[in-house]
């Protein structure tokens, strides 16, 4: 679980991601590159975490689910791309977006501890919805 908060003007919302399958392109639109950014979709191919592509998925809606429901948030979606965070993870593994802080309004329920304790519980409550239906025979 990667928890992060996003930039990119006055754009909202909460979004999670999750690898692609092997031979799927990016879901996600970058402009420029960084080190935990994909090829822009160009990188297709087979990575250590594709064994756990239907996990990511379940894991990454229960967890955008749970957070909107939380929080009342826009819903940005679930969404897929090959960062360097979740490539190689040896278990289900997901990146979450967790509002925007270049919007002003954002920005002043994140810097809120409240809003941030409500996150972590809506992340932690995702957890256990997605844990409880994979253990169910």
């Amino acid at each position: 679980m990667s928890i992060h908060f996003n930039s990119g003007g006055a754009a909202e919302g909460i979004e999670t991601y999750c690898v692609p399958p092997a031979g799927a392109n990016s879901t996600a639109n970058f402009s420029g590159s960084g080190s935990d950014r994909d090829s822009g979709g160009g990188d297709r191919g087979a990575i250590t975490n594709n064994r756990f592509d239907l996990q990511n998925m379940w894991l990454a809606h229960c967890a955008q689910k749970s957070l909107l429901r939380a929080t009342g948030a826009m819903d940005r979606g679930v969404r897929r791309a090959r960062f360097w965070v979740l490539r190689y993870s040896s278990c289900p593994a997901i990146l979450i977006e967790a509002g925007f802080l270049t919007n002003p309004s954002e920005e002043q329920r994140i810097q809120r501890t409240e809003y941030r304790e409500i996150l972590a519980k809506a992340i932690a409550d995702g957890i256990v919805t997605y844990k409880k239906t994979i253990d169910t025979p």
